[in-house]
């Protein structure tokens, strides 16, 4: 909650610096002619809801200069450390097309029966859904997204080992069970989802998905499976997009990106006055803009991660995008 409260002043700060007409900021001894913009940058869905996340910042035009390890700039409140050196990347990268998916209520009907859903498939504004009482199947027709809530399906691999030992395995079996897998997956770890007096109450299973050796990044990524105690699956999202070769683009090198996010023009940048943001690592991945709404094309971006700091309660972790072509 605190640092909900710490958005919400940092917005209420920006919007009183907007009012006060504030123009000229200096870093690294250049001042540079702000504005303010309103960008919509992350629609997901949460519990059968869509989600669309805004940020108002101050926007700095982009500038040329060189940063390096260990150099701090302070934006909108925030200082911002650049924790790590600034690799190279390569001039071209790939990008890709989306193959729309064939999502029918036949298609869905027989995904229920596996998941034991009884009964006849429903056409909803964007998926096709099925349900039983809590227990929810939701299809998303545009992407082929699968949403799962409350199913509570027993898949345990061996009766004497608890999910915390074989969970791995459970999530895995599980996702080729409903024919989800495929060679481009891969498992990233294991954490515990939620807590009763303190012990774990359930488990999330997450996976990575690469493109040329590069993950799918983003906050409408989602590709878990949620696990109770021993070896139940209670829920789980997972969208692995087809891809097909669109060409090669010509990108930006990673110290015009980082100048891009200092300007506040990085793809699901969210910053919080009393705050301290630690840039820890610098990579690259594809963006997915949207669970619910198939994109066209599917772009590299350079992908900036660390930690948020905040003076008196514990970091959470920052992550953003900024788009690698030119």
């Amino acid at each position: 909650m605190k640092k909900v409260l710490y958005l919400i002043f940092s917005l209420l700060l920006v919007t009183s610096m907007m009012l006060a007409g504030c123009t000229d900021i200096d870093d690294k001894n250049l001042t540079h002619t702000t504005t303010v913009t309103t960008t919509t940058y992350q629609t997901t869905t949460v519990f059968n809801e869509t989600v669309t996340a805004t940020k108002t910042l101050i926007v700095f035009p982009p500038t040329t200069v060189t940063y390096k390890k260990g150099d701090s700039v302070t934006r909108w409140g925030t200082e911002i450390i650049l924790n790590t050196d600034l690799p190279e990347f390569p001039d071209t990268l790939n990008y890709y097309a989306t193959v729309e998916p064939e999502v029918t209520i036949e298609l869905v009907e027989e995904l229920g029966a596996k998941l034991g859903f009884y009964g006849e498939a429903g056409l909803l504004s964007d998926s096709i859904g099925m349900s039983n009482n809590d227990e929810t199947l939701n299809v998303y027709t545009s992407t082929g997204a699968i949403v799962l809530w409350e199913i509570n399906k027993h898949f345990e691999l061996d009766a004497q080992l608890t999910s915390f030992e074989n969970a791995k395995e459970i999530a895995i079996e599980f996702v080729k069970y409903i024919g989800c897998w495929d060679d481009n997956i891969e498992f990233n770890e294991i954490r515990v989802g939620g807590t009763v007096n303190t012990t774990p109450s359930h488990l999330v299973a997450s996976f990575n998905q690469y493109i040329d050796g590069y993950p799918l990044v983003g906050g409408a990524k989602n590709f878990w499976v949620r696990m109770g105690m021993y070896g139940t699956v209670i829920s789980a999202m997972i969208w692995n997009p087809e891809l097909e070769y669109a060409g090669e683009v010509d990108c930006i090198t990673v110290q015009e990106a980082y100048n891009i996010l200092l300007s506040g023009n990085a793809l699901e940048f969210m910053v919080s006055s009393e705050s301290q943001i630690l840039i820890n690592e610098v990579s690259i991945g594809y963006y997915l803009e949207d669970m619910t709404e198939l994109q066209d094309y599917i772009m590299p971006v350079y992908v900036f991660e660390g930690e948020r700091v905040y003076p008196d309660s514990d970091g959470e972790v920052f992550r953003c995008y900024v788009l690698a072509t030119k």
